[in-house]
């Protein structure tokens, strides 16, 4: 039987398949739960405060200076002498 996943897991998964993030690290990050996305992989419905917590958080992350994509993109981008 197929469990019925959350409106936030296909977000999740943009972002992980996006972003050089595992997802432990991404519930680490995003909530504090390392078991967050195979939770959710797996049926996990979230809370509504819980999925407004996880939605925040991928909306930071791109804007973020720490964001792998970023570092990655300016590491290859030329140094401005």
């Amino acid at each position: 039987m197929e469990h019925a996943h959350d409106p936030v897991l296909p977000f999740v998964e943009a972002l992980l398949a996006r972003e050089d993030i595992t997802p432990t690290a991404f519930g680490r990050l995003a909530i504090g739960d390392p078991r967050l996305v195979p939770d959710l992989r797996n049926g996990r419905e979230l809370r509504r405060l819980t999925r407004e917590r996880v939605f925040s958080f991928i909306t930071n992350f791109a804007s973020s200076p720490c964001c792998p994509t970023r570092a990655k993109r300016a590491a290859k981008e030329p140094a401005h002498v």
